[in-house]
C-alpha cells in the first residue's frame, strides 16, 4: 500500500508541500474546467523527500528537488507543457526548493508498471500520495525485473546514449574551431543533455521529456548519489560559472532561434571543461553499475 504520511519531514517542508499540492490542484482545475474527460487523477511525492534523504548543500550549490509524479486523465492535459512549466515557476515563489514535475496519463503509468519499468516501480515502492481523486485509479502493483533482466536494458542505453553524447562533443569542437559559437553552444548542450540522459536511463530506464539540463542534472545526481562526482560538475561556484551554465541551458532554443543570444569563447571553454568531466563521471558511474548487475546475475 502506497504511503500517505509526510511525518518524516520537518513541519516547514510539510507546509510547503501542502502549498504546492494546492497550487497544482488549482492550476489543473483551470485547464479542465468544463471538460469532464480531462482531470487530475493523483500525485505522488517520490525521490529524496519521500525517502527522507534530501540534500541542501550550499557549498556545491546542490539542493534536492521536490519530485512529484502527476497522473492525469486526458492526453491534452498531460501534454500541456505551458501549464506544468507555469506551475513549476509559480512554485519558485513558494520555496527555495526546486519543483520537478513528471506528468503522464494514468494509463501510461499503469502500463509502465506492468512492464516492469523500474523508475516507476521505485515510485510505487517509496512514493507518498499527496492527492488522489479516485482511489480506484491508484497505482497498480508493479512487475519487478531481476538484475539479469535489467542488465541488457542498461547496456543498450549506455551504448546508445554515451556514443551519441560523444558525437555531439565532436560537433561542438568543429563548430568552436571555425568560430561558430552559437552553433557550438547548441552542440555542447546536446552533448550534456545526452550524458545526463545516459545516467538516468542506465540507472532507472527512464528520462523525462525535457531539454532542461538543470533538471536532468538534479535527477541524475539523485539517481546515483548526492556525494557522487556529478554534484561537483556545473555546480556554479561563482557568478561567471552560474552565468555560463544558464547560457548553456538556454542554448537548446535561443542559440538556434534568437538573434539576441550570445556566448563567449571563455564561457564555452569552461563549459567544455565541465562537460569533459561529466563525460568521465558518467562513463565511470554507468560502467560500475553495469558491472554490479553482471556480478549479481
Amino acid at each position: 500500500m502506497i504511503k500517505t504520511s509526510l511525518d518524516h519531514l520537518p513541519e516547514g517542508k510539510q507546509r510547503t508541500l501542502e502549498e504546492i499540492r494546492r497550487l497544482i490542484i488549482d492550476e489543473a482545475s483551470k485547464f479542465t474546467k468544463g471538460n469532464r474527460n480531462q482531470y487530475l487523477v493523483w500525485m505522488v511525492l517520490f525521490g529524496s523527500y519521500a525517502r527522507g534523504t534530501y540534500v541542501e548543500d550550499s557549498v556545491n550549490g546542490y539542493i534536492s528537488d521536490f519530485d512529484i509524479l502527476v497522473a492525469v486523465n486526458g492526453r491534452d492535459l498531460a501534454d500541456d507543457t505551458s501549464l506544468w512549466y507555469g506551475i513549476e515557476e509559480k512554485a519558485d515563489h513558494l520555496t527555495r526548493t526546486p519543483l520537478n514535475l513528471i506528468v503522464h496519463t494514468h494509463e501510461e503509468v499503469a502500463q509502465k508498471l506492468e512492464e516492469g519499468h523500474y523508475f516507476f516501480t521505485d515510485i510505487r515502492t517509496e512514493g507518498i500520495y499527496l492527492y488522489t481523486s479516485k482511489p480506484d485509479k491508484g497505482l497498480p502493483q508493479p512487475k519487478h525485473l531481476t538484475n539479469e533482466e535489467k542488465l541488457p536494458i542498461a547496456q543498450q542505453h549506455y551504448g546508445q546514449w554515451f556514443d551519441s553524447a560523444n558525437e555531439f562533443m565532436i560537433d561542438y569542437g568543429n563548430a568552436f574551431n571555425r568560430g561558430s559559437l552559437k552553433k557550438a553552444a547548441f552542440e555542447l548542450h546536446q552533448s550534456v543533455e545526452r550524458f545526463y540522459a545516459c545516467v538516468l536511463l542506465v540507472f532507472s530506464n527512464y528520462r523525462p521529456k525535457t531539454h532542461n539540463i538543470e533538471r536532468l542534472r538534479n535527477m541524475a545526481i539523485q539517481h546515483t548519489n548526492p556525494d557522487s562526482p556529478l554534484a561537483a560538475i556545473f555546480s556554479g561556484k561563482d557568478r561567471f560559472q552560474r552565468r555560463s551554465f544558464q547560457r548553456l541551458k538556454r542554448a537548446y532554443i535561443d542559440a538556434r532561434y534568437s538573434e539576441h543570444y550570445a556566448i563567449t569563447e571563455e564561457e564555452l571553454d569552461w563549459l567544455n571543461s565541465e562537460a569533459n568531466q561529466l563525460k568521465e563521471a558518467v562513463n565511470t558511474l554507468c560502467n560500475h553499475y553495469i558491472s554490479r548487475l553482471q556480478r549479481s546475475t
